[in-house]
């Protein structure tokens, strides 16, 4: 029966294509906080790799520096990931070329790469995507505002006091509202935030992530 084989037909494409649920953190208005940790833990996973571009100011006793950052992330051995990443100044005329392999850090000089004596710092630095991971702790408050032409837009309120030791807990008594970016499969795509520097000042940070899961190519520093 030709009407019967139509309507089957039908009914397979249909049942093929369900119509999907709205995602519970792309609806705007508050999200709730475990749903919007969660995704956000899970896309930064799916980021082995991944480009930065940044910048990071600190305005203190009226005088304000701005540094820009470059990086290329490569997280595919967890126990021993590697960064290469550049550093401007242009206040200050000061420039760095840095790779971080595991815990080794080395600074370009001239033409040689100088094995640097701090080990095991810079990661934090090189890796935003982990003091993203950390922030999901000292979330008070997720707000999705909808797709700006940065991806999709959630205002968070963090506590810092839940973000840094009891250092910071101290300095810190006020509220940080920090802004994130998505896209659509939910890796992060980039970050605002403005917060006291400890010290008086403020610090604000400004960051964009692309190129996910594309190869890396780490500088030969040895």
């Amino acid at each position: 029966d030709p009407s019967k084989a139509a309507d089957k037909a039908t009914s397979v494409a249909t049942s093929a294509t369900p119509t999907p649920a709205p995602d519970p953190i792309f609806t705007k208005g508050k999200v709730n906080r475990d749903d919007f940790s969660h995704d956000l833990t899970e896309g930064l996973k799916k980021m082995r790799t991944y480009h930065m571009e940044g910048s990071m100011g600190v305005a203190m006793s009226g005088e304000k520096h701005t540094m820009k950052l470059s990086s290329d992330y490569d997280g595919h051995d967890q126990s021993a990931p590697k960064a290469h990443v550049l550093v401007s100044a242009p206040d200050e005329g000061k420039d760095a070329d840095v790779v971080i392999l595991g815990k080794d850090v080395y600074q370009r000089s001239g033409s040689k790469w100088v094995k640097s004596s701090k080990t095991g710092v810079g990661m934090g630095q090189a890796d935003v995507a982990k003091t993203v991971r950390e922030s999901t702790n000292a979330m008070e408050s997720v707000t999705y505002v909808g797709e700006d032409p940065r991806g999709h837009r959630f205002d968070v309120v963090l506590d810092p006091a839940k973000m840094g030791g009891r250092e910071a807990a101290a300095t810190m008594n006020q509220k940080v509202k920090t802004t994130y970016w998505l896209d659509d499969a939910k890796r992060f795509k980039g970050i605002k935030m403005s917060m006291p520097s400890g010290q008086g000042g403020d610090m604000a940070v400004d960051a964009t992530f692309s190129k996910y899961n594309e190869k890396v190519e780490m500088p030969k520093v040895a």
